[in-house]
């Protein structure tokens, strides 16, 4: 990180300027995902609401806006929701299963500029995609979303999600990004689900396995110079998350709602909820157990996966304990 960036991220952070915010356009989705987070309903935000909540973010002082779901491209006015953000001023991404991109959507996803897109590809085969979709044919539309949104000049990348199913196929799915022109970001966690049950918690990694892949994430990893590492991360602070019923949330990954900001408008719950409060002014001592343990120098702890697996985000979340423990090891051997 720059000294110039890193000035401005203080100033920003001090400031509680919410500079990036995603936004949960939809749950609708057109996959059944053997691991997915997020809870299926049928809510999501008018075309009027979106409109509102995006001026208002403008207001505020937001200027990156990520578009997501449930799967944001069930809606059929969903390059209407892109024009409008993009009209206010925006930076705009999106994450999508891709499964849904036409010829047409990537066309209007060029000519809006979008910044980027995150496709999600499961499998370096269809077999194992689609058997982790749960939907026949989502591996082939997803790798081709992939290529039309690369071919038009909309900077894209794949995301995957590894787990017990895919894990075989870590580098298949590495060589596919490559030979697609791509990168490919893998996360090795697979969290509770936003409803609090843990089923999906089957399709985690096993602990080796885990620790094979931060291992390399180690060995790839520029050194720390130990400079600056904040207590938390900037959830609450420099960004956000809203769902798809208006609920304000530190950020998607802490589905714990500060307000609704349909009912009482961003800025009055940007400034004055308990919850983003706390977790701007948190200190040493509100980290139960953190503080003292003899991993913390190497943990990056995740506080909206702590609310997850232990209902408490001011807690050690169990992922990051075990993660800071690969990092001790690694650095002993």
């Amino acid at each position: 990180m720059s000294d110039i960036w890193r000035e401005t991220d203080r100033s920003l952070q001090a400031r509680h300027v919410p500079i990036a915010v995603m936004m949960e356009v939809t749950r609708r989705c057109n996959l059944s995902c053997i691991h997915c987070y997020s809870v299926r309903d049928e809510r999501e935000l008018s075309l009027v609401q979106i409109e509102d909540i995006a001026n208002q973010l403008r207001e505020a002082g937001t200027l990156f806006l990520t578009l997501t779901g449930g799967e944001p491209l069930v809606r059929e006015d969903f390059l209407d929701i892109v024009g409008i953000a993009r009209g206010i001023g925006f930076d705009v991404k999106l994450i999508t299963n891709g499964t849904l991109v036409t010829g047409e959507i990537a066309d209007g996803l060029a000519r809006l500029a979008v910044s980027e897109a995150g496709v999600s590809v499961l499998g370096a085969t269809a077999e194992t995609h689609d058997g982790l979709t749960r939907v026949p044919g989502s591996w082939e539309k997803s790798v081709a979303a992939v290529r039309m949104l690369k071919e038009r000049g909309v900077p894209v990348h794949m995301k995957s999600t590894l787990m017990r199913e895919n894990f075989p196929e870590r580098a298949g799915i590495a060589r596919l990004a490559e030979e697609l022109g791509v990168t490919c970001l893998m996360d090795p966690v697979v969290s509770p689900r936003n409803d609090g049950s843990t089923d999906v918690l089957a399709h985690r990694l096993s602990e080796e396995q885990m620790e094979g892949v931060y291992r390399d994430h180690f060995d790839q990893r520029e050194e720390d110079d130990g400079t600056y590492r904040p207590l938390f991360c900037e959830a609450g602070s420099t960004f956000a998350a809203v769902s798809a019923a208006g609920e304000l949330y530190p950020c998607i990954q802490l589905p714990a709602a500060a307000g609704n900001i349909l009912e009482d408008g961003f800025a009055r719950v940007w400034e004055e909820s308990a919850l983003l409060e706390k977790m701007r002014t948190a200190t040493k001592a509100d980290l139960k157990g953190c503080a003292e343990c003899r991993f913390a120098s190497g943990c990056y702890r995740c506080p909206g996966l702590a609310y997850l697996e232990e209902g408490d985000a001011f807690g050690p979340s169990p992922t990051a304990c075990f993660v800071a423990g690969c990092y001790e090891r690694y650095q002993i051997e």
